[in-house]
């Protein structure tokens, strides 16, 4: 099994029993998310940035520390949004990489170079189309042309955590944070795009705030 397959594989059975339990069972959910920070912390984040200095622990403090914080302060108060938001992250970076690795030819920058265009483009129109059809049977008329720049722009930043991640594994010198998941670079790696999106998210709706 090719690690296109155990990607697809590991979401299709990891997605419905984490949204079960987002939903349904918090407090399990709230320590599990203490569980993965903690282990990422311990065994995964250190292959990249070693807790030796004063600068790496600052470093480590801005990321992933407070934006993971912010997953969790989203979850207690805007639990839905933040479950929009990681779901939407999670489309986007699936439809990228299995586009990526299906047709991709044109790479987009050496420090990833399983990063293409098609994937990246490919990836974003699918998101799109995914997003639609699932707002279409739960909340018809949210879908509006405004709604695909906010995607647009997610997906944006979704990218970049992606991209940064894979810079700081380059600049270590190693090919993955972890292997705890099949077809994934560790739990970093499946969340890296998340830990981007959450903090300009949250940026966007304190603005928002502030205007209203």
């Amino acid at each position: 099994m090719n690690n296109l397959t155990k990607r697809v594989v590991t979401i299709l059975i990891l997605t419905p029993i984490s949204f079960i339990i987002f939903f349904f069972f918090p407090i399990i959910c709230f320590f599990s998310f203490t569980i993965i920070i903690y282990y990422i912390l311990i065994y995964e984040w250190p292959k990249v940035c070693p807790y030796n200095s004063w600068k790496n622990i600052a470093k480590t403090i801005f990321y992933p520390v407070i934006s993971w914080l912010m997953v969790i302060y989203w979850y207690i108060t805007k639990p839905k949004i933040l479950a929009a938001l990681i779901a939407y992250t999670s489309i986007f970076d699936t439809s990228c990489y299995c586009i990526g690795n299906l047709f991709g030819k044109n790479h987009i920058t050496p420090i990833s170079p399983k990063k293409t265009w098609e994937g990246l483009i490919g990836g974003f129109f699918i998101s799109i189309v995914i997003t639609y059809c699932i707002m279409q049977y739960y909340s018809p008329n949210m879908f509006k042309p405004s709604l695909i720049l906010k995607l647009f722009f997610i997906s944006g930043f979704a990218f970049f955590g992606d991209l940064f991640a894979s810079w700081m594994k380059r600049k270590a010198q190693i090919k993955d944070f972890g292997s705890i998941l099949p077809g994934h670079g560790g739990f970093l790696d499946r969340i890296d795009s998340i830990l981007f999106v959450i903090p300009i998210a949250t940026i966007y709706f304190i603005i928002l705030s502030l205007l209203v």
